[in-house]
């Protein structure tokens, strides 16, 4: 039987700025996963940073191009210079791509199929959106007119449009990890946690969505009954902003409360850890509760957003009543009463969202586009 091997395919990634994200570490991992499946990937940004520095370490070729980077904003002076940064953009792109080959643009947020779908189009090259938020915009039609093909992250986020010829992809996740035992003993050594303590962590950005409060407020009401009790806060948050979470928490309490700063070993922080809590509202995915799952830990969350596409009540670990700090708190109880969560059960379900099979279906897609099957323009 005579084996047919696929062609490469080029792929661009183009960003509009260069900052540390979950929706960077997801396109990072993507990449890796695209190269894997014997596809070439470039990854363009506008200027260095903590992105740029992230696809390097992950073996994924960097071009920066000195482009405007472009910061989200909505006041209106910001909105104003945004949309000239937006129509220089699109002009230089659409230079950059006439004199540049490539087979598929692959824009991974809102802010780069503008002006890349754009000069795409110009340039009649097939252009994927990879839409990661749940947000309606008003220029969402003109998005989806760019792109011949739309990937969500999440059945919630694929119900941002009221019509759609794109699927749905869940994020890729590194799951290889071995000796989480290990590596949590070690972790909590480092930073001072007993082996008889219950350890909460919460990880991601400092967000009014992702609702740090309650994770604070949370150590404050049940350090009562579980002196035991200590949380990982783990993120961007400034000195400020710390002080400001930590006037939730009583002075003796305080000391429970760990903040580690913004860490590329998140993966040993997650080994040290009982339990992930993710209070976040509407979360469009939630990559953090498959690494969770992947360490065998399981997350107290809310049912709102993406979450219960994800996490089975009861199997993968708990989903509150949104907006109900008191449900949210009874669920934290619950499982340090009673932490019945099989890890091998976990680690297995993680499996099921490996950085391979990720890849794999998005090469279908490109192929896809490649012959027609897409919106694309046949050229």
């Amino acid at each position: 039987m005579k084996i047919i091997k696929k062609r490469s395919i080029k792929v661009l990634m183009p960003f509009t700025r260069s900052i540390v994200g979950g929706s960077f570490v997801s396109s990072s991992l993507l990449a890796i996963g695209l190269q894997k499946d014997g596809n070439e990937v470039i990854a363009l940004f506008p200027e260095e940073g903590p992105a740029t520095e992230l696809f390097k370490k992950s073996g994924i070729k960097v071009e920066v191009v000195e482009f405007s980077s472009i910061q989200p904003s909505t006041d209106s002076l910001g909105v104003f210079v945004n949309l000239v940064k937006y129509l220089v953009l699109f002009i230089r792109s659409t230079i950059y791509l006439s004199k540049n080959s490539y087979d598929i643009v692959h824009c991974n947020d809102d802010s780069s199929i503008l002006p890349w779908g754009g000069a795409c189009r110009i340039n009649k090259i097939p252009c994927v959106w990879h839409v990661r938020r749940s947000r309606k915009s008003k220029v969402d039609f003109i998005r989806s007119f760019f792109s011949d093909k739309k990937i969500c992250i999440s059945g919630y986020v694929s119900s941002r449009f009221d019509k759609s010829d794109g699927v749905v992809i869940y994020n890729p996740v590194d799951v290889c990890h071995q000796g989480v035992d290990e590596k949590g003993a070690k972790k909590r050594m480092d930073i001072g946690i007993s082996s008889d303590d219950f350890v909460l962590i919460q990880i991601g950005r400092d967000d009014p969505y992702k609702r740090p409060e309650w994770s604070l407020r949370s150590i404050e009401e049940l350090s009562c009954k579980f002196s035991n009790i200590k949380l990982i806060m783990l993120g961007d948050y400034s000195d400020d902003r710390i002080k400001e979470l930590l006037s939730l928490v009583s002075l003796p309490n305080r000391k429970k409360v760990y903040f580690p700063g913004w860490v590329e070993d998140v993966e040993s922080f997650l080994c040290a850890s009982d339990a992930l809590i993710h209070p976040a509202k509407n979360e469009p995915f939630g990559r953090i509760f498959i690494e969770s799952f992947a360490c065998g830990k399981p997350v107290v969350t809310t049912s709102s957003g993406a979450a219960p596409e994800i996490v089975e009540n009861g199997i993968h670990g708990y989903a509150c009543c949104d907006d109900n700090f008191s449900d949210f708190l009874e669920k934290i109880n619950l499982l340090i009463e009673d932490n019945y969560f099989d890890p091998l059960v976990l680690v297995n379900y993680a499996k099921g969202f490996s950085l391979e099979g990720h890849a794999s279906l998005v090469t279908d897609l490109y192929d896809d586009v490649l012959s027609g099957e897409g919106r694309c323009r046949v050229y």
